[in-house]
């Protein structure tokens, strides 16, 4: 942390990186790198606009049509600043603005008030969302800043993205679908469990079985109260129907299982119901499952899992031995 004598106050991992950031915009306007603590923070507010609305011309003059732009971890930032930014980014040539959550940390009743605001100060401009999911609310964060005058979000496959990772796309689609009745038009929301599963391909990382819309137990039932409801109509315990998703329903048997689902399972493989014969099975299900979890051992699975994820990125000592076998000399030289 460090502190000038105007008050401003700089909370960073390391001084070093925010000095060279600061002395950027200071080699732009003209001053030595020395003044770096001596200076305001309007200064540095003004000199941020200066760099971007110079950037938004340029890309301009270089044929650029479309130009979104914003300021990183908006959500943090002085509501009044971003609009500032927002409007002066469009008198330079910007075609929409965009405001992040870069950390996860809003709430829906934050995102209401800031959204609202925002859209007010440039209504002419469609502004964008880019919301992430540290708090596990990204989803609905993105809905209601729909709902609050946003006109464009971004969300990614799977929730794929930093830390928690950004806004899961079919969540979104799903809320706005199910809960609004606003669809997206051409969008093809049979196939989302379809490209759920490709990305678990692509990217080496999949989604947990619970995972609405896409997860793998989405629509199984187990329990023998919701197996019985089912069986009589599937929205008694199936809000989503199976088929908007291109799946269907799943019986899964194990110690909950009741009656009416094993007497469902024995016809439709050919078997006919006898009651004595359906409670037999019943024990004989609830005993071979109560079996097998008592003998499996899933420490394997998980350690596994966990190499795998590790696995995907290159390590600290991996970065030393490349810069060390690339320069040729030996690591604590």
């Amino acid at each position: 942390m460090a502190t000038s004598r105007t008050g401003m106050i700089l909370v960073v991992d390391d001084e070093e990186i925010m000095r060279e950031i600061l002395e950027t915009l200071l080699a732009r306007e003209g001053l030595p790198a020395s003044e770096w603590l001596e200076l305001p923070v309007e200064f540095y507010r003004d000199a941020n606009l200066r760099m971007m609305c110079d950037a938004i011309r340029y890309a301009r003059e270089q044929g650029a049509t479309s130009i979104e732009f914003g300021g990183e971890d908006g959500s943090r930032a002085d509501v009044e600043y971003i609009k500032r930014m927002h409007r002066e980014g469009l008198a330079a040539g910007g075609t929409r603005p965009s405001t992040p959550d870069t950390v996860g940390c809003y709430s829906p009743y934050a995102v209401r008030h800031y959204i609202g605001q925002l859209k007010a100060a440039t209504p002419e401009a469609p502004l964008v969302v880019h919301f992430h999911n540290d708090l596990g609310v990204g989803a609905w964060n993105t809905v209601t800043a729909l709902g609050s005058g946003a006109d464009v979000f971004t969300t990614s496959v799977n929730g794929i993205g930093e830390r928690t990772g950004n806004v899961p796309m079919h969540q979104v689609l799903l809320q706005l679908r199910y809960l609004f009745d606003i669809e997206i038009p051409g969008f093809r929301y049979e196939k989302l469990r379809e490209l759920a599963r490709h990305m678990e391909r692509v990217s080496g990382i999949p989604v947990q079985p619970t995972e609405p819309g896409i997860g793998f137990n989405v629509f199984s039932h187990e329990s023998g109260i919701h197996t019985a409801g089912m069986l009589i109509h599937p929205a008694i315990y199936q809000f989503i129907p199976p088929e908007d998703m291109g799946d269907e329903v799943r019986y899964v048997y194990g110690k909950h299982s009741g009656a009416l689902v094993i007497e469902h399972a024995l016809r439709e493989g050919g078997v006919r119901p006898e009651p004595e014969l359906v409670g037999r099975v019943i024990e004989e299900v609830k005993r071979l499952r109560e079996e097998r979890a008592e003998r499996e051992d899933y420490s394997e699975f998980q350690r596994l899992y966990y190499d795998h994820l590790e696995g995907m990125g290159v390590s600290a000592q991996e970065v030393v031995e490349i810069a060390v076998a690339l320069s040729g000399e030996s690591a604590g030289c």
